[in-house]
């Protein structure tokens, strides 16, 4: 922990209230005054913690569950922000002792620890040999269930979710009802996309502590990746019903509404959200989406462009604000939103399909872009299908190419209808 950071946040209260943490723009513009010997990534996490209102969700929870409910704050702050896992549990615990004092900062069974390496599951001893021991004739000190949660942290930040998983088991099996080994394992397996796994671990963990929302956040992001929309829902509802002040939860439930088709309700989970975080660019963005579905493309416009306003790196923004646009028959304007998308994010195939599809009657600009998106993804059937049209309309010299195309757009997607515009193409081509 930086205790340099650490006093310079308790000046800030003593001289403006607790109450300045809930500004977190405030906090930053104090930090460029009075932490210049801080490095920056400790103060930008320090600054999202505020952000995304870390401090109103640990005062919420009792302290029984607040280790807990640290482990899944610095485990969502690595997600949504990507910033270093071991950076995240820092500043939680940074937070946390800004909040309730220096006890809370005595005993952290989930710190990182200078072992990478886990202890080796114990082998057989050879024939012959009795058991290892020291120079004393004293048998080592057994592993402890902690050393083996904390070297399953390190393996997860690294990204070897295998390895952790494993020594998370073996955590798991010396100390068989902590809620956080299990939810840990149950993070190992969600980056896995091993799902159903991860479902019963965070069940496991809710049955050890039925009271900690982070819990339910974490099995109803599992139960929606797997497309099962009503159980992940139930859960967001139950983690909402535990903490109704964590707009994450909300975006996390209106996202399971959009998935399911229930527009209405998705945007009254987005206004929640925003409501509570007015400033975070993806709920505009999320509640925008709904508003494109519902063909309400003037609200979708608004939403989109207050997100880009917030954040003018937001490519997937202009993106969707280029869909409305073009919905609503504004060309020039999609074009012109899907173009600064490309220049955000150059690799991505939808932004050129996009482009593509907007130029009416521009085909060269249009086959040009259908051609990119093809090199960046060549196994999406609709962008041959569209360059070959293109290619039709160019005229007789273009109708070879034209077909080749729609036999391409076929054989990787014989469901649709390409088949049809196909033979009608060879037809008129005859």
């Amino acid at each position: 922990m930086n205790t340099n950071l650490l006093n310079i946040v308790k000046q800030i209260i003593d001289q403006y209230g607790e109450t300045v943490l809930a500004e977190p723009r405030r906090v930053s513009a104090f930090f460029s005054d009075l932490a210049r010997d801080v490095p920056k990534p400790q103060q930008n996490a320090f600054v999202k913690c505020l952000e995304h209102k870390f401090a109103e969700m640990l005062r919420n929870v009792s302290e029984a569950d607040r280790p807990a409910c640290k482990q899944g704050l610095a485990q969502r702050l690595n997600d949504n922000e990507g910033l270093d896992l071991n950076l995240c549990r820092d500043t939680v615990e940074l937070l946390a002792t800004v909040l309730f004092g220096p006890q809370e900062a005595a005993v952290r069974p989930d710190a990182a620890i200078e072992k990478v390496e886990p202890a080796a599951e114990k082998k057989a001893d050879a024939p012959g040999k009795g058991e290892h021991k020291n120079e004393k004739g004293q048998q080592p000190p057994e592993e402890s269930w902690a050393d083996y949660n904390n070297s399953g942290n390190s393996y997860h930040e690294k990204g070897q979710y295998d390895e952790a998983i494993r020594d998370y088991s073996e955590a798991i099996r010396r100390n068989p009802n902590d809620p956080v080994l299990y939810s840990n394992r149950g993070n190992s397996y969600y980056k896995k996309g091993q799902y159903d796994e991860a479902i019963r671990d965070y069940s496991e963990a809710i049955r050890c502590n039925p009271n900690d929302p982070v819990l339910y956040s974490n099995l109803g992001s599992a139960y929606r990746e797997k497309g099962q929309y009503d159980e992940a829902i139930r859960n967001y509802s139950e983690a909402i019903r535990r903490n109704q002040n964590d707009f994450m939860l909300y975006n996390s439930r209106g996202n399971s509404y959009y998935g399911k088709g229930q527009y209405d309700e998705a945007i009254r989970d987005f206004n929640e959200a925003i409501r509570l975080n007015p400033n975070e660019s993806v709920y505009y963005s999320n509640r925008g989406r709904s508003y494109n579905k519902k063909g309400q493309y003037d609200e979708a416009i608004r939403d989109y462009t207050e997100a880009i306003r917030l954040n003018p790196n937001n490519a997937e923004a202009y993106n969707n604000r280029g869909n409305s646009f073009n919905a609503k028959d504004q060309h020039d304007n999609a074009i012109r939103d899907y173009t600064e998308a490309i220049r955000l994010n150059p690799n991505d195939a939808v932004y050129y399909g996009n482009r593509g599809s907007s130029y009416k009657g521009q085909l060269d600009e249009a086959i040009r872009d259908f051609s990119e998106a093809i090199r960046l993804n060549p196994n999406e059937a609709l962008y041959y299908n569209n360059r070959g049209h293109c290619y039709y309309y160019k005229g007789l010299l273009w109708r070879k190419k034209a077909i080749k195309d729609l036999e391409m757009a076929f054989k990787l997607d014989p469901k649709n209808q390409y088949k049809q515009s196909l033979n009608g193409m060879k037809r008129w081509h005859i």
